[in-house]
């Protein structure tokens, strides 16, 4: 009786579910759109370039991105547990949507009233703020993806992230050139300040609709694997596909490490400004929207597998259009094609280590397991990077990556298998 009563619940939530289900995925929608928006402004390029205005370390600039990734990417494994337990997911995301949000008005007026009289006590605050908004959007992501899987029916998923992809994808475009008109008519730090307020604003108003969704509360226990972290050496040592892909995956991160510099590395070979450097992030994110459809034709012809080897052949161009930029025409070549390139890992990775995953009941173990031990690569790799770059020059660090571009995708091509 009580497994019926269980039974007739979940199916009265469901249809519950299925009536908000547009009401749901307009106001998720939006809310995206407004967080891409603002997002978009104040994008890594541009905050690099900023960076770069206070100091010329390239070990302290790739630290930015270094502190960031780890931020963002490390915390989630052990938020996870805490967050299965909860049976609303929403009232927590307000809470700490809030503070991810705030931080970016408190950069704002410490630009306003430090940039200039006190640059070293503010570019430590810089780090400090973004830290904390990577802390934030840490344990915001594992709150939102689980919100949005319960409240969004699972026929309709893959359309509503397809719909909400594509319109973040033109959101940012629209916010990065928005940003290189304020860098052309406000004068420096002030047109970094305003920014930073007006990416306040804009996510303010992505809470407002992210607020908005409709959740009822989670009646049925949900069963959490247990022995998980053993699992993860026993992953490492019996699959040896997944340890192929792990490696492969390390060697494009490694080859990826120039791209960290792309921005800097064009402001000392061509003298670009931040205006172009704006630019150079709407460039991105133009050729990523376009890679979105391209590499989902793939890996509906094809498989996931295919567009991740097509990516990291494409990346050698990008880095080789940097060895040889002598004039802005070259550097947007290197940016459309990285840009191009790194769509198809965006969309991609999660779904290649669904598809070698040898059982059903262990996806989410591997999709745990490749976040976690990568996520440290990710923050560290821009570091050691600016140092490589400082003990030896960007020619040579360029060079690095198209090695290691290419081991991972001869171990990826030819290692990384996919059973039919």
């Amino acid at each position: 009786m009580s497994q019926e009563t269980d039974k007739q619940r979940i199916s009265d939530i469901s249809r519950q579910y299925f009536v908000h289900m547009k009401y749901n995925a307009v106001n998720s929608i939006t809310d995206g759109i407004f967080f891409t928006l603002g997002t978009g402004m104040a994008s890594g390029t541009v905050l690099t370039y900023f960076v770069s205005t206070f100091t010329s370390s390239n070990a302290v600039i790739g630290l930015l991105t270094t502190l960031h990734s780890l931020l963002v990417n490390v915390p989630q494994f052990f938020v996870a547990p805490y967050v299965e337990k909860k049976e609303t997911y929403k009232p927590a995301l307000k809470m700490l949507g809030f503070f991810q949000r705030v931080v970016w008005l408190l950069l704002g007026i410490s630009t306003f009233l430090l940039a200039q009289k006190f640059p070293v006590f503010y570019l430590v605050l810089l780090y400090f703020f973004y830290g904390l908004f990577g802390l934030f959007t840490s344990a915001c992501s594992v709150l939102w993806i689980s919100l949005i899987t319960k409240v969004i029916p699972h026929d309709h998923q893959a359309r509503f992230f397809g719909v909400r992809y594509s319109l973040c994808g033109a959101a940012e475009i629209l916010g990065s050139f928005a940003a290189s008109m304020i860098f052309k008519f406000v004068p420096y730090p002030t047109n970094y300040g305003i920014i930073f307020v007006i990416v306040f604003i804009l996510l303010m108003v992505s809470y407002y609709f992210m607020s908005n969704v409709y959740e009822l509360p989670t009646q049925v226990k949900k069963i959490r694997q247990t022995g998980y972290f053993s699992r993860i050496k026993e992953i490492l040592i019996e699959d040896r596909n997944f340890l192929m892909y792990f490696i492969s995956t390390v060697a494009i991160i490694l080859g990826k490490a120039g791209f960290s510099f792309q921005v800097i590395y064009a402001k000392v070979k061509l003298g670009i400004s931040s205006e172009q450097a704006a630019f150079i992030a709407t460039g991105i994110f133009i050729s990523q929207t376009a890679g979105y459809i391209f590499w989902s034709y793939i890996n509906t012809k094809f498989n996931y597998k295919k567009s991740i080897e097509m990516s990291s052949l494409l990346f050698i161009p990008a880095i080789v259009a940097m060895l040889l930029m002598d004039n802005i025409f070259m550097l947007y070549v290197s940016v459309a094609l990285f840009g191009f390139a790194q769509s198809a890992r965006n969309s991609g990775e999660n779904n290649l280590v669904i598809a070698i995953c040898p059982r059903e009941q262990d996806k989410p173990a591997y999709v745990g397991l490749r976040n976690t031990l990568l996520g440290p690569f990710f923050a560290f790799v821009p570091l050691l990077a600016g140092v490589a770059a400082d003990i030896f020059n960007y020619e040579i660090m360029f060079m690095g990556s198209i090695i290691f571009v290419v081991i991972g995708y001869i171990l990826m091509k030819f290692f990384v298998k996919l059973e039919k």
